[in-house]
């Protein structure tokens, strides 16, 4: 059977070499994605070495360089904002539990990928391609913000919608979220309860 010939011809060597490989490629990973939390961190390979467990030498044959690296770390976020994509449309009948949800889904994307979209903490921020994708990205979380937010969105002007939807813009971004993580140095829980109150706010004012 075609199982049988394939289960025979594997190296049980080479696979627990595939396994160890990224598994310590993940700890790399890893250490970048949390040494990035800090903004005030200046990220080396010897910092992430230690932070990992892995000598320079194995970051270096990992991803030959920097440059390498960060490009691993930005397919991670890509990653990360996919899955975050296929959620699909915020439905709830309130308006009060669309925010809930909307809020939600921005803390976990901020917590997972807000610090690879700062561009003062890394090499990421500078490259004119990675500036677009962002750009990219923000259109798509506006697009979401429009959508669930119609109930309070309907009522009003084209004028005063656009104003009310830049405001949740701001209000709802990887900076915003990044200073109140790092600058104003609230938890998760309590930053998303200072959004969350804070769209509210908004759209009853609107």
């Amino acid at each position: 059977m075609w199982y049988s010939r394939n289960m025979s011809t594997r190296d049980p060597i080479s696979d627990g070499r595939r396994i160890r490989t990224q598994r310590s490629r993940e700890r790399i990973l890893n250490a970048v994605a949390e040494a990035l939390r800090d903004p005030d961190m200046e990220i080396t390979i010897p910092e992430i070495a230690a932070r990992s467990g892995v000598s320079a030498s194995t970051i270096f044959r990992h991803f030959k360089d920097r440059d390498g690296l960060t490009e691993a770390m930005t397919e991670r976020m890509a990653a990360r904002v996919m899955k975050y994509l296929d959620q699909g449309p915020i439905e709830a009948e309130k308006l009060e539990d669309r925010i809930v949800t909307l809020v939600r889904r921005r803390v976990a994307l901020f917590e997972e990928i807000g610090p690879l979209l700062r561009a003062g903490a890394n090499p990421v921020g500078r490259r004119a391609h990675h500036r677009s994708e962002r750009k990219q990205l923000e259109g798509v979380l506006a697009n979401e913000s429009h959508q669930a937010l119609q109930p309070a969105l309907k009522a009003l002007s084209n004028a005063e919608s656009k104003a009310v939807l830049e405001a949740v813009g701001i209000l709802l971004s990887a900076d915003s979220w990044a200073h109140l993580r790092t600058v104003r140095g609230h938890g998760v829980r309590a930053s998303e309860a200072i959004l969350t109150r804070a769209l509210q706010a908004l759209t009853s004012a609107s």
